[in-house]
């Protein structure tokens, strides 16, 4: 839905940075609404439970007053449902629930008290299962940012946020990024907001396709199966950024957005946000500035060869440096506490999931360079230690790290070559450990933006 929308809008349009209409006007956007989102929030389960249960005739549907009763009553689980469903699933639709309250006028926090209201009464009354504790957290965590981050999409694309005029096009972009802020729109109208050409949204994107010029294993043990020299990320990714980090007052005023997929070979999709929940300035000089910011994250890696996930939050130092003829440097280095995340494993199966829960930490770092009409270079290192809650006991440490060089060869378009590896460890109670470390090179074809 983001590439479709953003193939819509038209690249020209998307990325002016002055509003076509830049005279403030009195804001008259309504004060939160606090029932109504109870009812629709409601409403929308009901509307998807009894779909579940008398079109799809699922069992898990089939609810009464007894599988209420006791589920009211029984402690919480761990959910076993295949990984698709329960590591981007339950956010999408926890997304909804934020959404909700975001057209009824709340902000991140609240969205985030009515997530957990829908979350809660799926869990106890709309399914025969017990309520699950990582389906809640999941929910609660990934729904909150895929809703805030999408909705903060749709007042872009609509122009909403930038006071510009917008035509049906991209009208429907914004729809198909965000349904509820769509029907939300055409039911109620557009608020008006207070703009001038000083609060414009900032958006930068870098689109890159790419072809693996060389891959291979470099060291495997202990694993199970055949391990394939290939790296789980996906060979086509989008990456955007909405806002200025140093510049923001609000949860969300500035996030990142690296969405990636294959589907010809080896399937791949994956989704890594980052938003900023907080951030105090540090120290500014004529060249460079330096904020400190509690960020919260939500990485989605499903491949042929590994899936992962983590809901996450960290506290990063961030800084940028201009120097030289237009040449600027950002960099950023973030500990993380993960609340939830979930690594495929060769030692569990349990009913759908073949995956462990549990809690961990890690590291989030990246480094960039540009010139604008000469290049860039970019690299990233993430680490997740997952230790098992649920699962095969042990402890699961994954790192990704890439590095790129792009050279621009004419307006937006540019041409690189990129470095990336992966490595896996996996030390267990009760079973051998496994480790794998793949590396891949990769020719690159870009649109930055």
């Amino acid at each position: 839905m983001l590439i479709a929308s953003i193939l819509a809008m038209g690249a020209g349009n998307l990325f002016s940075q002055q509003p076509s209409d830049s005279v403030p006007v009195l804001d008259s956007v309504p004060r939160p609404a606090y029932f109504m989102p109870v009812i629709q929030i409601v409403g929308a389960n009901a509307a998807m439970g009894a779909y579940n249960n008398y079109v799809r005739r699922a069992p898990y549907a089939e609810i009464d007053a007894e599988t209420i009763w006791h589920n009211m009553s029984h402690e919480w689980v761990w959910d076993d449902n295949n990984f698709e469903v329960n590591q981007i699933g339950h956010p999408i639709q926890g997304g909804m629930y934020y959404s909700i309250a975001r057209a009824n006028g709340h902000g991140y926090f609240g969205g985030l008290a009515y997530v957990t209201l829908g979350s809660l009464q799926w869990e106890y009354f709309m399914e025969t299962e017990p309520p699950a504790l990582n389906d809640l957290a999941t929910t609660r965590m990934g729904g909150a940012m895929l809703g805030e981050a999408s909705w903060r999409l749709a007042e872009y694309v609509s122009g909403e946020s930038t006071g510009e005029s917008t035509g049906w096009l991209r009208k429907s972009g914004a729809f198909l990024l965000n349904p509820v802020f769509g029907i939300d729109r055409l039911l109620n109208g557009t608020p008006v907001r207070a703009r001038s050409p000083k609060q414009h949204k900032m958006m930068g994107l870098h689109l890159s396709t790419s072809r693996a010029i060389g891959k291979g294993l470099m060291r495997s043990k202990g694993t199970a199966n055949e391990p394939v020299a290939q790296v789980p990320l996906a060979s086509t990714s989008i990456r955007l950024a909405h806002g200025d980090p140093f510049e923001s007052k609000k949860p969300f005023d500035h996030f990142s957005l690296n969405m990636g997929f294959s589907v010809l070979t080896n399937p791949v999709a994956n989704i890594s946000l980052r938003g900023q929940l907080w951030k105090t300035d540090l120290f500014e000089t004529d060249r460079t500035r330096h904020i400190l910011e509690v960020t919260q994250n939500y990485d989605y890696l499903n491949s042929s060869i590994y899936r992962l996930s983590a809901n996450s939050m960290g506290l990063e130092w961030m800084s940028e440096l201009k120097f030289g003829d237009k040449w600027r440097l950002w960099g950023r280095v973030q500990p993380v506490f993960i609340a939830l995340g979930a690594a495929s494993t060769e030692y569990y199966l349990n009913v759908e999931r073949d995956y462990n829960l549990g809690l961990g930490g890690g590291w989030k770092t990246a480094l960039s360079i540009r010139k604008p009409r000469f290049g860039m270079l970019t690299a990233f290192s993430d680490r997740y230690w997952i230790h098992t809650q649920s699962g095969a006991m042990g402890d699961e440490v994954i790192d990704i790290h890439s590095i790129e060089i792009q050279k621009d060869v004419y307006k937006a378009l540019g041409i690189g070559v990129s470095y990336h590896v992966y490595d896996r460890f996996g030390y267990y109670d009760e079973y051998p450990d496994v480790s794998i470390v793949n590396q891949e090179f990769r020719a690159n074809v870009t649109l930055t933006l």
